[in-house]
């Protein structure tokens, strides 16, 4: 099946179940409303930007390009977040192209590196990301800072 990227903007009726699937990855009690609002105040051309992949006019997956996404750290923007798949459509290579979307919605807005992080080891160098350090995320655990240089378009 065809998969499109759009920016979320463009499809107000999906918000709360972008911002359901967001919450419950990576949410907390006391944080459900935070979610939502980052979504519903996703833009198209500017930062937060949040697209979503659709398959026909299913949701499958999302991905965002956010000023800062690790508090510790926001001398590094912009970030690649909320990367999400449904577990449905997992190993797909959904990921893999939300990844490409995101990078080039970087390069198109002028930046020359974006940052991401993860507890995950071994999965985003596979696709050109390069470890910089640890730190510690929100939940004081300790995370992987991950840059990639952006080819000039």
């Amino acid at each position: 099946m065809q998969i499109s990227l759009e920016p979320v903007a463009d499809h107000p009726a999906l918000f709360d179940t972008i911002a359901g699937w967001l919450w419950s990855e990576w949410g907390t009690a006391k944080n459900k409303e935070l979610y939502r609002s980052l979504v519903a105040h996703s833009q198209r051309d500017g930062l937060p930007s949040i697209s979503v992949a659709l398959a026909g006019t299913t949701p499958v997956g999302t991905v965002g390009l956010l000023r800062t996404d690790l508090l510790s750290r926001q001398e590094f923007t912009p970030w690649m977040a909320v990367l999400y798949v449904q577990p449905a459509w997992r190993s797909t290579g959904i990921a893999t192209l939300l990844q490409k979307h995101v990078v080039t919605r970087a390069q198109d807005m002028g930046y020359k590196e974006i940052f991401l992080y993860t507890k995950m080891t071994g999965y985003y160098e596979k696709n050109g990301w390069v470890y910089r350090e640890s730190d510690y995320d929100d939940h004081g655990e300790v995370v992987r800072i991950y840059r990639k240089t952006l080819d000039k378009k």
